[in-house]
Formats: structure tokens, C-alpha cells, sequence
């Protein structure tokens, strides 16, 4: 998935706290997908059960538990599970002389399958997730609207001035 989002203006010193929280956010991604995809790895129960659930969203008879595992941790291990670019500039740079910005969010599927796996198959701490449909489309708006939420309602960024468009689904 790949989602852009385009400030219209923005205060300089609100965005780059921003983009410091997106930098933390992808040390979190980066880590919490490898912890998560270890206690997968752990349930024999549940990774049964996951291919299970694969197989019915995609009519697909061959996924195997070694299949999925090991396309989730190639993706880890190149890096590329989750990214984001800024304009294509320098972190020091970016903001120098501008009015308006774009933030393009790459998200591989392997990210949303894992964090789909976790949510279906141990207990969810958070009733109000259970608004979002099961699998990798739920997971996908959750994510949307949780990145929507930091951009409009954290006090340190406070920016409603964007739009958001979904490059690729």
C-alpha cells in the first residue's frame, strides 16, 4: 500500500516534530513486527490457524505456513516492511522555503498480514478495533486512520491542512 499525504501549509517546527515521530514510529514498525512475527512463529496452533484464514480471503490452496513466514521475514530483514519519504530531501533540509509538503507512506502487505494475524488470533486488549473488518483491508484502514489522528489531534503537530490519497491499495 502506498498513501500520500499533502500539507497545504503547515508551521515549520510542528512538522519536523512530525517527521522526528515517523522516524520513531519506523524504529517501532521495525521492531515490533520481528517480536510479533516470533511469537508467531512460537504457536504452531495459531500459525495453522493462519494459514487457514489466508487460504479463505484468497482462494489460494498453496500458501503454506513456510510461505508466508518466509516472505514476512525477508521483507523485515530488507528493511522495506514499512518506509516513508519526504519530498526526496535531506531531514535538515526539507522544510527550508516551503509552503506545502508531501509524505508518501510505502507499507508492504507482509506488515498488515502480520498485524492481521496478531488481532485475529490473540486477545485483543482494545474493543473499539472491532469496527474494522478482519484482515488485511481492516488493518489498512486502521492504519489510515491512526496516521490521520497524530496528524490532526497530537497537540506538539496539530495540522487539519492535508489530504490524503491512496496511490496504491
Amino acid at each position: 500500500m502506498k498513501v500520500q499525504y499533502h500539507f497545504n501549509s503547515f508551521n515549520e517546527k510542528r512538522m519536523l516534530t512530525a517527521i522526528s515521530n515517523l522516524l520513531l514510529y519506523y524504529n517501532d514498525v521495525s521492531v515490533n513486527i520481528r517480536n510479533k512475527l516470533q511469537l508467531l512463529q512460537k504457536e504452531s496452533r495459531i500459525r495453522d490457524m493462519l494459514v487457514q484464514h489466508l487460504r479463505k480471503g484468497t482462494g489460494n490452496m498453496s500458501i503454506t505456513v513456510d510461505n508466508v513466514f518466509t516472505s514476512i521475514e525477508a521483507a523485515v530483514a530488507c528493511g522495506d516492511i514499512f518506509y516513508f519519504e519526504v519530498d526526496g530531501k535531506r531531514f535538515c533540509d526539507m522544510l527550508k522555503d516551503k509552503s506545502s509538503l508531501d509524505i508518501v507512506f510505502q507499507m508492504q502487505d507482509n506488515y498488515f498480514l502480520t498485524e492481521s494475524a496478531v488481532t485475529k488470533f490473540l486477545p485483543s486488549k482494545n474493543w473499539l478495533l472491532k469496527k474494522y473488518p478482519e484482515g488485511l483491508e481492516g488493518e489498512k484502514l486502521k492504519w489510515m486512520d491512526w496516521i490521520d489522528n497524530n496528524f490532526k489531534r497530537d497537540r506538539k503537530i496539530m495540522n487539519t491542512d492535508f489530504t490524503r490519497k491512496v496511490l496504491e491499495e
